[in-house]
């Protein structure tokens, strides 16, 4: 993939058209160098090549209307389009093309897809289909500011200025999939190293705080088998005593109400006995009529016998004999009732009194019940023990799992890092091609032999390093000798890697924003020797840079002529935005 051409929509943004076979300068001139629009070029490629967040700059409300058009060549000689609108809320759009073409005016209907952000980088990463080493590469833009370096990216060769606040594995990962290393074992080794630390982290907050340790498991395991046991035989005891209370509703004040049962049936069977007793007897006697009495009371009563009843001895006896009867029938009857009665009092009595006694039985010992309310409590006592046991129990065995884990990812860690180890020191023939172009790149640079230094260090993590080898020649170690140094080792490394992904399906550019800034004579010449090298071989290089920091005057003049792609200069027709500064 190579940049053809930037453009907008709007006329104050000059198209700038890229050489995709050569060499493309941006050139700053004039009195007034600066702030003309270099660096925000490269934020304004950068946010068209599909960056999530739009670059500061272009939050202006004078770029609210701005359509920006970003045009790639592709590897197999076809053409794609982006549009980014700086609108708020716009949706990314795409155009597949045989040839170069302007799209300011093409209709949304027309263009390959125009949806969000996810959609649009998942049709583009299949349009491009980038891949090295027979991988597929699942986030480009991972890579790209490694192909697209801004000023605040040359301070070291590997880690760019976005990865400086994050963890080493963000960019380790990257670099060592570029080089030819397995990146999936670099990612799996400090995604592993990330959990034995949390679990160490853990583990050692249970020994500090909770005392743990791998010998009381046992113990706590026994504790809770002895308390289940304790429990159960509680349990069994309440049970069985609690069952039979129930099942015969025994409670001190049933044993009340059972005894007044019993004194009031005792009571009605007293006064009924009595009552047929009296029956009995009365069943028993014979009526007999006197008359010498019947007279005397008839005389009691004032009644003159002879005058009101004027009978026969003989209807007198037929009287006695009616009334007589009729009594023996009401008696005999009531009679029979009470019988009946008694016998019902007596089998309740019988019933009351049984079960009086099987209440007594219970209930006689005062010791029972508090026997029985000792139990509950001990029952509650010994559960509240196992809840406590269980959980230190649980986290026993969280603890003893934790340190088991940390024992299988450290073997799964030393697997690793010996596959890595051995993939250093046998390296693959990427890894080789890589480190032999860096060497070489940095003889023509930098007139020093340097190394591209990849080992372990002493905790088995990945170290990229940059390696002056040439003993007969003795460094400055002063500042600016040492961000010349970076800027150049930067320039290296990433020519190094366009130099071997060449023929596969990966980045064919590399944009350098400022990268003669205050290098001496001899490393310029050496990093345009290098660029030649670069076009040879069919790669496209961008760079920005003040004219006057371009010592050779060969190489100016072509800048300024076949590899000018930009001319800028402090003046509202030649900033980078035809406009007011912003």
């Amino acid at each position: 993939m190579k940049l053809s051409k930037l453009y907008s929509s709007d006329s104050r943004f000059e198209a700038i058209t890229f050489n995709t076979d050569n060499i493309n300068a941006v050139l700053a001139t004039g009195t007034k160098p600066h702030s003309v629009g270099k660096t925000t070029l490269f934020k304004l490629i950068d946010y068209c090549l599909i960056k999530k967040s739009k670059p500061k700059f272009l939050e202006a409300n004078v770029f609210e209307d701005f359509n920006f058009y970003l045009e790639l060549e592709l590897a197999d000689n076809s053409y794609l389009t982006i549009r980014r609108k700086v609108k708020k809320r716009t949706k990314i759009a795409i155009k597949v093309h045989n040839a170069k073409e302007d799209f300011t005016s093409l209709e949304d209907s027309n263009f390959d897809i125009i949806d969000g952000y996810d959609k649009v980088m998942s049709f583009f990463k299949e349009k491009i289909n980038f891949s090295i080493n027979g991988s597929n590469i699942p986030k480009y833009r991972n890579y790209l500011s490694y192909f697209l370096r801004e000023k605040d990216d040359f301070s070291h060769p590997f880690m760019l200025n976005k990865y400086k606040k994050g963890k080493d594995v963000e960019w380790k990962t990257i670099v060592a999939s570029m080089v030819g290393l397995d990146d999936t074992i670099v990612r799996t080794k400090y995604n592993i190293e990330r959990e034995i630390e949390s679990l160490e982290s853990e583990i050692a907050s249970l020994e500090n705080n909770s005392n743990f340790s791998l010998s009381d498991i046992e113990v706590a395991k026994e504790t809770l088998l002895l308390l289940e046991a304790e429990l159960e035989e509680k349990e069994t005891l309440y049970t069985n005593f609690d069952f039979y209370l129930k099942e015969h509703h025994i409670n001190k004040e049933l044993v009340s109400e059972v005894e007044e049962n019993v004194a009031s049936l005792n009571k009605e069977r007293y006064s009924l006995d009595k009552k047929r007793k009296l029956i009995e007897q009365s069943l028993m006697k014979e009526q007999e009529i006197d008359l010498k009495k019947v007279q005397k009371l008839f005389t009691e009563v004032n009644i003159n016998l002879s005058e009101m009843l004027v009978k026969s001895y003989k209807d007198v006896l037929e009287f006695n004999d009616k009334i007589t009867k009729d009594r023996e029938i009401y008696l005999q009857a009531e009679h029979q009732k009470i019988v009946k009665r008694l016998s019902d009092i007596d089998e309740s009595l019988l019933t009351e009194n049984t079960k009086r006694k099987e209440l007594l039985s219970v209930l006689t010992d005062t010791d029972t019940f508090s026997k029985f309310k000792k139990i509950e409590q001990e029952i509650v006592t010994i559960k509240t023990n196992i809840s406590l046991v269980e959980e230190r129990y649980k986290k026993l065995r969280e603890y003893k799992c934790k340190l088991r884990r940390v024992k299988i990812l450290n073997k799964r860690r030393d697997r690793l890092v010996i596959k890595l180890d051995h993939s250093i020191k046998t390296p693959g023939d990427t890894l080789v091609t890589i480190k032999d172009t860096f060497k070489k790149l940095s003889r023509t640079v930098l007139g020093v032999d340097a190394i591209l230094n990849i080992a372990l260090n002493s905790n088995d993590n990945l170290v990229f390093e940059t390696k002056v080898i040439d003993t007969a020649v003795i460094l400055d170690n002063s500042k600016e000798e040492g961000e010349a140094y970076s800027r150049m080792f930067c320039f290296i490394f990433d020519a190094s890697i366009a130099l071997t992904y060449k023929n596969q399906n990966f980045f064919h550019f590399i944009a350098h924003d400022g990268l003669f800034d205050n290098l001496g004579i001899e490393y310029k010449k050496g990093i345009v020797a290098v660029l030649d090298l670069l076009v040879e071989n069919g790669l496209q290089y961008i760079f920005t840079s003040i004219e006057d920091e371009i010592d050779n005057e060969e190489f100016l003049a072509l800048c300024k002529t076949e590899y000018l792609a930009k001319e800028l200069a402090d003046t509202n027709t030649q900033r980078l935005f035809k406009m007011d500064t912003f």
